[in-house]
Order: structure tokens, then sequence, then C-alpha cells
């Protein structure tokens, strides 16, 4: 994984917490607020993961354990 893969999956991290509360609030003004809990619910734990993911991946290049390659030019 380079450096721009690395901020384009942050970037992906960041709109799907933005679409998951989008989701939550237009769905709460047509069903009930359970129902908008479940439909946006995927789609925060999705980002979730992503943010841990990107975590870790990001400790291990701060370690030095497995460094992050440089951007193709």
């Amino acid at each position: 994984m380079n450096q721009s893969r690395f901020v384009q999956l942050a970037a992906v991290a960041f709109g799907l917490i933005l679409l998951s509360f989008i989701t939550r609030g237009v769905t709460r003004h047509l069903f009930d607020y359970t129902v908008a809990a479940y439909v946006s619910a995927p789609l925060f734990a999705l980002a979730t993961l992503l943010v841990v993911g990107l975590l870790l991946r990001g400790l291990l290049d701060v370690t030095g354990l497995v460094p992050l390659d440089e951007p193709d030019e």
C-alpha cells in the first residue's frame, strides 16, 4: 500500500461516516428511529472497520515494522 492509497481509503472512510449520518437523518423523516438506525448501522460499521484498519496500518508504519511505500510518480 502506498501513501496515496492510504489517503484515498481515509477519504472513503470519512465519506462513509458522513453518508451514514445523512442516511440516518433522511430515513428518520420517513420511518421510525429504530428503522433509521438499522439502515445506517452497516455503513457506520464498515467505516469503523476501515478506520481501525487504517489506524493499525499507520501504527505499523510509524513503528517502522511495515513502512508505507513511496507514491508512484
